[in-house]
């Protein structure tokens, strides 16, 4: 993922997806998108 944090993963269709977070000083306002096979 783009940023490290504490949070749940969905896969789907082989991304990974992210909402929301923790990065040990604050909750985190972030929709993220992984795709593996590219590393982005």
């Amino acid at each position: 993922m783009p940023t490290a944090k504490t949070t749940k993963a969905v896969v789907r269709n082989g991304l990974i997806y992210v909402v929301g977070g923790y990065d040990r000083s604050s909750s985190l306002n972030v929709f993220e998108r992984f795709d593996p096979k590219t590393n982005h």
